[in-house]
């Protein structure tokens, strides 16, 4: 499936556990793994609210990773930060980092596209951005999805599907199929992946690859 191009991109809050959100950088690639230059150059940010005259949303699109965006209080939820271009761009990853006040960090996250304005497309969603960088700074590759059907010889779902790195052999994550089989994950980098088919007692495991993960909308 083909990736859409949007002229306009936001970051939609979900719940934190605090009173405010605050991003520090927020940078946009063509490429998957944050190479290349920023998209948001040239363009008009805005947010849904911010907490004094040197936290409005421009702050996060400077690249300056000493200033940062952060919202006024009790306005985490269905808060939003954007950056409107000119053109359309097809998004590839984002970078993003919140280092200014890291307890202030965004946990769920919609990142959306729209053309008008008004009505705005899901392109992914992210339920605990920062889990796996306690740093607060992440390059995240968007829409780049692998998935299948997992049955055993019995026609039973398998217990697991692992994710392995083809090169490295490091397990990158892991998940449990439906129970007719189909199971889908998003990765976060392009490259070749194995994946282990984990059965029941009494099955053996089978691995298969090397596989690419393919772009979606």
């Amino acid at each position: 499936m083909a990736a859409t191009a949007y002229s306009k991109f936001r970051l939609f809050f979900g719940s934190n556990g605090g009173n405010y959100v605050s991003v520090s950088e927020f940078r946009l690639y063509g490429s998957a793994d944050g190479s290349g230059s920023n998209l948001f150059t040239g363009g008009t940010p805005s947010a849904s609210s911010f907490y004094n005259s040197s936290t409005q949303a421009s702050a996060a699109f400077d690249g300056n990773s000493n200033t940062t965006w952060e919202s006024s209080i009790n306005s985490v939820v269905g808060g939003y930060l954007r950056y409107d271009l000119a053109a359309p761009v097809i998004p590839r990853s984002f970078y993003i980092a919140c280092t200014i006040y890291p307890a202030e960090a965004p946990k769920i996250i919609d990142f959306q596209g729209s053309n008008d304005g008004t009505n705005w497309t899901t392109i992914q969603s992210f339920t605990d951005i920062f889990s796996d960088a306690p740093s607060k700074i992440k390059i995240q590759g968007l829409n780049l999805y692998l998935g299948g059907v997992a049955l055993q010889s019995d026609g039973n779902a398998v217990n697991e599907v692992r994710i392995y790195n083809w090169t490295t052999g490091d397990l990158v994550l892991k998940t449990t199929p439906a129970n007719n089989g189909n199971w889908g994950v998003y990765l976060t980098s392009t490259g070749d992946y194995a994946v282990m088919y984990k059965g029941a007692s009494g099955f053996r495991p089978i691995v298969d690859g090397p596989i690419q993960p393919l772009w979606v909308n």
